[in-house]
Formats: C-alpha cells, sequence, structure tokens
C-alpha cells in the first residue's frame, strides 16, 4: 500500500498479522483502523480475545460520529477515541491502539516521552487520560468497569484529544503523532497505514528505553 492510499479491510487484517509477528500486539486489548470515504474501518470488539487471528470479517465499517444501528456488531472499547481522531485530525488516515508491553508500562507511570531517539520524528508524546493534564498519578484507567471507562474517556480523554489536535494536528503534513492513554497503552496517528505501524515500532521501542532508564535510576 503506497503512502496515502486508503487502508482496506484486507489491509487492516495484513497489518495485524505483521503487528502480531513481531509482538507490537498484546492480548488484552488494542484495536486499528483506517480512514474511509464515508465511515472507518475498524477491528471488531474481543479481536484482542482471539488472539488477533483476524480475518476480513472481523474489520467492521463505523461512522464518525455516533452508532450505526442496534443491530452492528460490537466495537473495540475506545471506538469514541477513533472517530474523535478522524474528525479533528484530518491528515490522519490510519489509527493503531495497542498495549505493547513498554509502551502500556510507560503509560503506567510516565508523564509523557520527550522527543529523543527513536521517536524524534513523532516529537513529544504526551500521556492523557488522567484528568491532570497529562501528568502522571492517580486515575489510571485501570480496573474500571466498562461505564466508568467510558465516561472517563468522554470526560476526559476526548477533550484533551481535541485541545491536542488545536496544538499540533498541524503536524500530521509531515509525520505521524501518537499519545499515550494513561493505563491503557497508547495510540498512534499515521497519515498512512504504513507510517502508524512504522511509528508504534518506533514508540515501543522509545517506551522500552524510558523504562530501562528509570530503572537505573532507582537502582541502588
Amino acid at each position: 500500500m503506497h503512502s496515502g492510499d486508503l487502508a482496506t479491510s484486507a489491509d487492516l487484517v495484513s497489518a495485524v498479522r505483521l503487528l502480531r509477528s513481531e509482538r507490537l500486539l498484546d492480548w488484552t486489548g488494542g484495536a486499528l483502523s483506517a480512514r474511509g470515504k464515508d465511515a472507518m474501518l475498524i477491528s471488531r470488539g474481543g479481536a484482542a480475545r482471539k488472539f488477533w487471528l483476524l480475518d476480513d470479517n472481523d474489520i467492521m465499517s463505523w461512522p464518525y460520529s455516533g452508532v450505526p444501528h442496534e443491530s452492528a456488531p460490537r466495537p473495540p472499547l475506545g471506538v469514541a477515541v477513533h472517530q474523535c481522531v478522524y474528525r479533528h485530525f484530518p491528515w490522519c488516515t490510519a489509527v493503531v491502539h495497542s498495549h505493547a508491553g513498554d509502551c502500556f508500562l510507560t503509560s503506567c507511570l510516565s508523564t509523557g516521552l520527550k522527543a529523543s531517539p527513536p521517536t524524534e520524528t513523532l516529537g513529544e508524546i504526551p500521556n492523557l487520560g488522567d484528568g491532570k493534564g497529562g501528568s502522571g498519578g492517580a486515575g489510571t484507567s485501570g480496573g474500571l468497569s466498562i461505564t466508568q471507562r467510558a465516561e472517563r474517556e468522554q470526560d476526559v480523554l476526548l477533550p484533551q484529544i481535541v485541545e491536542l489536535a488545536e496544538q499540533r494536528g498541524g503536524e500530521m503534513a509531515e509525520h505521524g503523532l501518537a499519545f499515550l492513554d494513561h493505563g491503557h497503552g497508547i495510540y498512534v496517528l499515521g497519515r498512512s497505514l504504513s507510517e502508524a505501524l512504522t511509528d508504534l515500532a518506533k514508540a515501543e521501542a522509545g517506551c522500552r528505553l524510558w523504562t530501562l532508564r528509570s530503572a537505573q535510576r532507582t537502582q541502588f
């Protein structure tokens, strides 16, 4: 798939297989989506519990706001985040949400990643969703019920995403962006699906570097 092309359901399935082989998808959650002409394509709810062994039937069409109808397949948790991203980041054509190990750990413990190798092409990766403007600490999404998590997204995370778009959305004309979701992994926004996949690998490497540095600082 060439940069700038809109991804198909087959492209998303291939991307899942690649990320799974590279151990960049965790079995506790996550989702992949792509911008479409009239609606987005997104991996259906429960994909992680299928060990990410997906086919085209596991990719569903979903509107950019609201829900299609009551009989629609269950979307992944966090579908509202994908909707918000596509509405507010015009350059974004693909989103990858991953619980990759080091990204997940960093989302729980860090205030975010400054732009440094290997994430310099992404710039700063903020940690959103904790109700403190991106700072770490209490308020993690871990242990919340589905209803509480949805309330947290609406009240805290989505407004912070809109603010991020206002502050840095223009950067997507040049490169992808990413943000950590406090206690819930990472979202990577790409101008193409290929860019989002590459940037997830960069973010995981950057988070791994952060965890190693943090471990060294705490040694006696």
